[in-house]
């Protein structure tokens, strides 16, 4: 769909509407989007981050070379440079891509500013929705994160370069948070205003105040509502906090207010694993409001992301939606191709996950293939990833639920201490769909660390670490064949704890004598003992550059490099064997944690039989 959100709607007065464009994406010709970081990029799909308003002024950003390089490589067809969300989307056609979204953009005329502002002044935002967080809510990283509140960045200076800009601009488009509770994009409502600037608002609809009211009432303002369900149950249940009825009453008045001036209202939908079965009558319920509808392909958190189900519990629904196209059928165009455009992606990806793999932007894979079996994992990890298997990480409670044919729920079976890791009732699972069992723990916010082991036709393992209130846990999801039908099977673990890692690689090592260095910030934070550092070949040197293990080796044994291999063996834990020619062996074992990378290595025991 071409026209859902506004971005041919652009100044109050009338002027000629652009020609079609001849680029890959106008954004980085047009657009700056800022976020609640004041990180700044052509768009917010982007990962190019072009600058930070905090220590730059956004005209020395629109005309700074990372922009520049951006553009060039645009022009030329190159999707490279932080463009891989449309280079994911577009696999199926343009008309998928957010791009679509800036082609009827004016161009600036050479030396000018941008024609669009995309702007989130901050994280303020009274719902906790379930696919969000505490980067882009307040109330999340208040009450469930118990984090402090992000510095406000966007202040009177940005303002007032926004206003300097607007002469020049067609649109200003408020993100969230919740922008209607913004002071700064209350205050940016009124710059758009009183400089006859056309603004557009993305906001969750829970925000109707008579301030807003007024704010509404007059022409140049239009708005997308984020709606993600289209009952009372499922749109409370992922918009927490919101309220239905409320929503209906407020669509209501947003609605008379746009046809007094003749405004849009359209819907940003975000299509996950909790409400895909209501996709059809979204779109059937939007359709008869006349409000166009944006689907939002949610990637992150993966715990509620369509694209990161197995291929098995994908092809399930996808299967479940095609057998409802008829309905879809019978709606306008605008809603059929925006059904068209969410299945298609959602295709794609399925079609890669038969292929054995998926595409980088979802994240990186295991290497595997359609047809192939299962290895045994035990036989293809190094001597310390095996060790650490073996002893450490064996399952302690499993949980095995048989699916029907459309991989809903049949029966639940388990094995071992449950309340240990305070699994809960299993019983509600039975008639639940797979796709919407990610993990069993009791409510976990998501996974600290994530590691995909397989990813077959009829086969996905995937491991991750939960750091919880009651201690770390380790779970293991497979979803696998089992006679004639699937099993969906999940494996907890105590994960090892610092002593059973130092144990498992003193057990591989002469003498049982290792270095342990700390990492912050890619540097060598701390190594020791020196002299053995020097007798292994490493450089003790503290404050050294360190993104790989052969960073710490000396020079001499970097040519030629020796022999490498790395293996996540659990969420966060990395074993690594570094093998020279002449048969100098040292094993690795990494903790890797956003803060810093804890390493242990050792001079690896001869022969293959020991440790």
């Amino acid at each position: 769909m071409r026209r859902v959100i506004p971005r041919g709607v652009r100044r109050l007065r009338a002027r000629t509407a652009p020609p079609e464009p001849t680029l890959a994406c106008r954004a980085p010709f047009t657009s700056l989007h800022v976020d609640q970081f004041g990180d700044t990029r052509p768009c917010c799909q982007s990962s190019r981050v072009l600058g930070n308003v905090a220590d730059q002024t956004l005209d020395e950003i629109w005309t700074g070379e990372s922009l520049a390089e951006l553009r060039t490589a645009i022009a030329e067809g190159d999707l490279s440079l932080g463009c891989e969300h449309c280079e994911w989307a577009g696999r199926g056609g343009r008309e998928t891509t957010y791009a679509v979204r800036f082609d009827r953009d004016r161009l600036p005329e050479p030396d000018a500013g941008p024609t669009r502002l995309e702007l989130a002044p901050s994280n303020a935002c009274n719902l906790q929705c379930t696919m969000c967080n505490g980067d882009w809510s307040s109330s999340i990283r208040l009450h469930r994160e118990k984090r402090p509140a992000l510095p406000r960045l966007f202040g009177d200076r940005q303002l007032a370069e926004v206003a300097a800009l607007a002469d020049g601009l067609d649109e200003i488009h408020l993100f969230g948070g919740e922008p209607l509770l913004m002071p700064e994009g209350l205050r940016l409502l009124d710059i758009a205003a009183d400089t006859g600037t056309r603004a557009v608002i993305t906001t969750n609809g829970s925000v109707f105040t008579p301030r807003v009211e007024a704010l509404l009432d007059r022409p140049g303002i239009d708005l997308v509502v984020s709606v993600d369900g289209t009952s009372p149950e499922v749109y409370e249940s992922i918009r927490c906090g919101a309220n239905w009825a409320a929503l209906q009453e407020h669509l209501d008045r947003f609605q008379e207010l746009a046809a007094a001036h003749g405004n849009r209202v359209d819907l940003a939908h975000c299509l996950m694993t909790s409400n895909w079965h209501e996709f059809p009558d979204h779109l059937r319920w939007a359709a008869g409001r006349g409000l166009g509808v944006y689907v939002n392909d949610v990637l992150s958190p993966i715990e509620v992301s369509l694209h990161h189900l197995s291929p098995p519990e994908l092809d399930a629904v996808v299967r479940a939606l095609r057998a409802r196209q008829a309905e879809v059928d019978e709606l306008p165009e605008p809603w059929r191709a925006t059904w068209a455009g969410a299945l298609e992606r959602l295709e794609q990806t399925l079609r890669d996950g038969v292929d054995g793999g998926r595409h980088a932007h979802l994240g990186q894979l295991t290497a595997s293939h359609a047809d192939a079996a299962a290895p045994d994992a035990s036989a293809t990890l190094s001597p310390v990833a095996a060790r650490l298997h073996a002893r450490y990480l064996g399952p302690q409670t499993s949980v095995v639920l048989v699916l029907d044919d459309d991989l809903l729920v049949r029966t639940v079976r388990a094995d071992g201490d449950l309340a240990r890791f305070e699994l809960g009732d299993l019983d509600r699972l039975v008639g639940q769909p797979s796709a919407a069992v990610r993990t069993l723990l009791d409510a976990p916010d998501r996974p600290d660390a994530r590691t995909v082991l397989e990813w077959h036709r009829d086969l996905a393992v995937e491991e991750r670490r939960y750091d919880l209130p009651a201690g770390t846990r380790s779970e293991r999801r497979t979803i696998a064949p089992a006679g004639d039908h699937l099993e969906l099977r999940f494996d907890y673990w105590l994960p090892p704890t610092d002593a059973d890692e130092d144990a498992a690689i003193r057990s591989m090592a002469v003498d049982g004598a290792i270095v342990e260095l700390v990492i912050e910030d890619g540097r060598v934070a701390a190594i020791g003992p020196d002299d053995l550092a020097r007798d292994l070949g490493l450089r003790p040197e503290v404050g050294l550059e360190c993104t790989m293990p052969t960073d710490i080796v000396v020079p001499a044994l970097a040519d030629p490099p020796p022999a490498f291999s790395a293996e996540e063996i659990e969420p966060g834990l990395v074993a690594v064997d570094l093998l020279w020619p002449d048969g100098h062996h040292l094993v690795v074992l990494a903790r890797v944690s956003a803060e810093r990378t804890f390493v242990r290595v050792g001079r690896a025991k001869p022969g293959p039989d020991e440790g």
